[in-house]
């Protein structure tokens, strides 16, 4: 054990570099790509890789450009080398209202690790408080890199470093976790949707061996393929564009509102005779939080549409509405196979099936809606750290973030319950009211 005593203290400082190629028409939707500076030596993987990358994506756009290959952005595209969370948080303390002026963040942290013999890129999944058609775009991205590598033959030329690995390529989603710079900017109060990418080396990473020899040039290559195209893509979109997203948000849906109905149907499948119901209202809450996400991600495509200077915005709109349509058709179906399923489980077990209704605290807390009143700012950061001891930590930040000012005290609860098994409503209620005998918090009764 170690005993010191500070003789001086003095201010420290958080620098970041920031770039950018600035749009032609479309304005406040900007792309901004991040990449941390900063990492204990030598860093090679964790994150000058990434720091790199950000560098070469924008060498490529502006060389494309300047020879006339490509057009100029519609939107501006962004690049922010910065000091890893701390230093972006730090940034939007000091310009909260820069949020509002950002479509999307591209997040690349590890961008070339030697994976032992996997050839999979990693993406984290987008956390469940956000409903943006981000993943959907990076899949059909991904899916094209795909064909320039794939498993059955050789990849191509265009898709290798002279000195890398002739792998094949594939784009693997992680679940959601707070690991990198994504977590800032989809924090509740900033609310930008962010794609994170990552070739990790979790083998060599903050050791003394994360070194250049580590690193593989084809995985670097890919993965300024895989930013780059992002970009480019969502900078120039416009709302004739939307019927090929609305293609793509639609299979991305099909995958996601799947895995939310199997998880309530094995829910289900695993009932006794004493938590039968029980299970039959979270497994409801399951399948209803996944089509109410997928409806906010229908509903994001809209900015897109209704940006200044794009054209056809109402009929595309028009478009879109039949999708939203179909999926509130769909949402029955699938509630109505959910009871079914129920009901047959309560023959088997010998009970009566019960009619699913709000209880008596779900009817009281559905009418108190809790609104964030703590602005971003160096005050910000007592919000974030604060966790309810009772409570799991990913289950305080999830409770926070879903605080939106619209949504009621049992939507949080219902949205919560849908993630984590043993929320109860109290839970939820009391963390809220912890966080509004701190002044960060109000509620509102629903008028």
């Amino acid at each position: 054990r170690v005993h010191l005593r500070v003789a001086m203290r003095w201010p420290g400082q958080m620098k970041m570099v920031i770039a950018e190629i600035p749009g032609t028409r479309i304005r406040d939707q900007d792309i901004v790509f991040t990449a941390h500076l900063d990492h204990p030596s030598p860093r090679a993987n964790d994150n000058a890789s990434g720091s790199a990358v950000l560098l070469e994506i924008a060498r490529v756009l502006l060389t494309l450009i300047r020879q006339g290959k490509i057009a100029s952005p519609l939107r501006t595209i962004r690049f922010w080398w910065v000091t890893e969370i701390e230093g972006t948080y730090q940034y939007f303390f000091a310009h909260p209202e820069e949020a509002s002026r950002l479509l999307l963040n591209i997040n690349i942290d590890q961008a070339g690790g030697d994976r032992h013999g996997r050839t999979d890129f990693i993406a984290i999944r987008q956390p469940s408080w956000m409903g943006t058609f981000a993943d959907d775009v990076l899949r059909a991205i991904a899916r094209l890199a795909s064909d320039l590598a794939p498993v059955a033959r050789a990849p191509s030329p265009l898709f290798v470093a002279p000195t890398g690995t002739r792998d094949p390529f594939t784009l693997q989603f992680w679940p959601y976790a707070p690991l990198s710079d994504h977590l800032v900017f989809e924090t509740g109060g900033i609310g930008v949707p962010s794609i994170s990418l990552a070739a990790p080396s979790l083998r060599y990473i903050h050791t003394s061996e994360d070194r250049v020899e580590h690193l593989d040039p084809t995985a670097l290559k890919r993965m300024v393929f895989l930013g780059a195209a992002c970009a480019l893509f969502l900078a120039g979109v416009t709302a004739r564009d939307l019927p090929k997203l609305l293609a793509e948000v639609r299979a991305g849906g099909a995958e996601r509102l799947g895995e939310a109905e199997a998880r309530a149907l094995r829910w289900i499948a695993e009932s006794t005779r004493e938590d039968v119901h029980a299970r039959f209202k979270r497994a409801y809450h399951i399948v209803q939080q996944a089509y109410e996400r997928e409806s906010r991600i229908l509903a994001s495509l809209a900015k897109l549409a209704l940006a200044e200077g794009t054209p056809e915005p109402v009929a595309t709109l028009k478009y879109e509405a039949g999708f939203t349509w179909n999926l509130f058709v769909l949402q029955e179906a699938a509630i109505r196979l959910l009871t079914e399923q129920y009901e047959r489980m309560c023959r088997m077990l010998g009970v009566a099936p019960k009619e699913l209704e709000p209880e008596t605290e779900e009817r009281r807390l559905h009418q108190l809606i809790p609104r964030r009143v703590l602005p971003l700012g160096p005050g910000f950061r007592a919000w974030l750290e604060h966790a309810s001891p009772q409570l799991e930590l990913r289950l305080s930040m999830l409770i926070k973030n879903l605080i939106d000012g619209e949504r009621s005290l049992a939507h949080i609860y219902w949205a919560a319950s849908a993630e984590f098994e043993n929320v109860t409503l109290a839970d939820v209620e009391a963390f809220v009211k912890e966080l509004v005998a701190k002044g960060w918090v109000k509620l509102q009764e629903r008028r």
